[in-house]
Order: C-alpha cells, then sequence, then structure tokens
C-alpha cells in the first residue's frame, strides 16, 4: 500500500489553520497510508509541535521550519497532496507553487481561491475551521487515487493557463502600456 505525502508550506499560526490540520490527521491516523510534511514558522509552531507530541501523531507530522525555496521545491515535487486549511488569504503563492507542480490541492473557500479553483474539478476547496469535513476530504482523497489524479492534473493545467511566467510577463507589458 502506497503511503501518500501531504505537505502544508507557511506560516505555522493558528489563523493558516495549522490546529484544523492537526486534528484532521488524528482523526484519520488509523488509515496509515500518509504522512504530513510542515514548512514554516511562526508563533504557533511550538504550541503545533506539542499538540502532534500529546496527541501521539508525531509517526505521521515533520516538522521543518523554514527552509530555503530550493528546499521547498523538492518537498513539493516529492507529495501528492498541498493542505492549506487557512481561515483567511487573498490568493497564496504556496498554493500557485503546489499547483504548478501538479499536486492535489485542498484548501479552504476564503479570499479569491474561488475565482481560480473549481470545486472538485481541479481542487477542492471546505469551508475554514472545520476539523471534520477537512479529515474526511483529506480520507477520500486518498482512498481514491483516480480522484486525487484528476485533480493533480487539472490543477497542473490552471497553473500552466494562468499563472505561468509567460501570463505575467504579458500582464505586465498591458500594465505599463496603459
Amino acid at each position: 500500500k502506497r503511503k501518500y505525502k501531504i505537505i502544508f508550506v507557511g506560516w505555522v499560526i493558528k489563523e493558516k489553520g495549522i490546529k484544523e490540520l492537526l486534528n484532521s490527521i488524528l482523526l484519520i491516523k488509523e488509515s496509515n497510508n500518509f504522512c504530513l510534511d510542515i514548512i514554516g514558522g511562526g508563533a504557533f509552531l511550538e504550541e503545533a509541535k506539542k499538540i502532534v507530541k500529546e496527541k501521539k501523531i508525531n509517526k505521521f507530522v515533520t516538522f521543518y521550519g523554514w527552509r530555503s525555496p530550493d528546499f521547498v521545491k523538492v518537498k513539493l515535487s516529492e507529495a501528492d497532496i498541498f493542505v492549506l486549511p487557512s481561515w483567511e488569504e487573498g490568493f497564496p503563492n504556496a498554493l500557485v507553487e503546489a499547483l504548478a507542480m501538479g499536486l492535489c490541492i485542498i484548501t479552504t473557500n476564503v479570499g479569491t481561491i474561488s475565482d481560480y479553483i473549481s470545486n472538485y474539478k481541479n481542487g477542492i476547496y471546505l469551508e475554514p475551521k472545520n476539523d471534520y469535513l477537512l479529515a474526511n476530504t483529506l480520507k477520500r482523497v486518498l482512498n481514491d487515487f483516480n480522484l486525487m489524479s484528476s485533480l493533480s492534473k487539472a490543477g497542473y493545467l490552471l497553473a500552466k493557463k494562468k499563472f505561468s511566467t509567460e501570463i505575467a510577463i504579458n500582464k505586465i507589458i498591458k500594465a505599463v502600456d496603459l
């Protein structure tokens, strides 16, 4: 049975949904077919480590702290699922990077995320602050390779179409021409 890699990249603060993510891991740990990498630092990092230790989910969760862009790129390339259960966002760069790396995206319907992510077409977005919904969604994706694969491919195509360097350069050129 394959072990899937879930990844979170960003500020480790309450508002990024870290506690909900860790609670969801606790709820699905019996499936034992995944691990979670958390890359980043912040005010909730020590509390998050404490939760992992107290809930005895340290075999599933690895904290890396802040790392170089090259390290993050390698970890994204090794991952299958990118999770960002944030309470509020604009449109996060980490999400664009994960889409461009072809990861299956699970995030929340905050900020402008739903302007780009079509639910269950090129990613999944949920309501924020809902441990059980996040756990059920993770479990569903972990147990449905075809769903994970189709979301990954569609997300990659979205990144290529909307966020490529060529697209960005053309936007800058249009803005300068105004």
